[in-house]
């Protein structure tokens, strides 16, 4: 599935290097409701950036694990580093998989994103159900059963939570990347998460998703990084470290 670029009005788009300082960025998509055309007028844009850690940054153990959040005027934005990335890739995160898949690319991609993006879909596995299933229930529990927060808008959550179960099942089912709109009753969304594990239950995908094409892709990754680093020139370094 190769990186594609939808037009849409961005207004002034962040520089990479606001959220990610001197690390690699490999690409930057967008997610939230414009990944899936339900965005209003007042929307925010919320981007999702993975990158490669800078290779002194791993050779002296310093990569952050997890994602950092930065908002900048109307844009929030997380940036997670590669291999993170992969790790959740590995659990069947559903946050992750859009995060890779999403159609829309404010920020150049480089070739990373496409060889990424065609990993995960000719990858899929029946482990996305519990993420896409946890994130439906989490939601459902918070915002209607306990009603804890009063003032969000329920029919916005409603659709919130539908779309992404409405992405799962086509994954079980057909193993499909389909970003579709959704919008409908409490009922109605009950339902869906029913029709989730009924995919689950008849899915043809395997358990698990298999590590070796995400281990060769970082394989290749921090390869060439590190013969950039280095200044390698037919397997032999030409400079030390810098």
């Amino acid at each position: 599935m190769p990186a594609t670029t939808l037009k849409l009005d961005f207004g002034t788009v962040p520089d990479y290097f606001q959220f990610i300082e001197d690390d690699e960025p490999l690409w930057g998509s967008i997610v939230g409701s414009h990944m899936w055309r339900m965005q209003r007028p007042d929307s925010d844009f919320d981007g999702y950036i993975g990158y490669a850690a800078n290779p002194r940054k791993i050779l002296l153990g310093r990569i952050k694990g997890g994602g950092i959040n930065t908002v900048l005027g109307n844009w929030d934005v997380m940036s997670t580093e590669i291999s993170a990335i992969i790790q959740q890739l590995l659990k069947g995160n559903i946050n992750h998989i859009l995060g890779v898949l999403s159609p829309i690319n404010p920020w150049p991609p480089t070739k990373w994103l496409a060889e990424l993006q065609d990993i995960v879909t000719h990858n899929f596995a029946r482990s996305i159900y519990h993420s896409v299933n946890g994130l439906a229930r989490h939601n459902l529990h918070l915002y209607f059963e306990k009603d804890i927060k009063k003032d969000v808008n329920k029919e916005k959550k409603l659709n919130q939570i539908g779309r992404v179960v409405q992405f799962g099942i086509s994954v079980l089912v057909g193993g499909r990347v389909r970003f579709q709109r959704w919008s409908g009753t409490h009922e109605e969304l009950i339902a869906s998460i029913k029709e989730l594990e009924e995919a689950h239950n008849r899915s043809y995908l395997p358990e698990r998703v298999p590590e070796a094409p995400f281990v060769q892709f970082l394989l290749d990754l921090r390869r060439e990084q590190m013969k950039k680093f280095l200044g390698e020139e037919n397997g032999f370094p030409k400079q030390d470290i810098p």
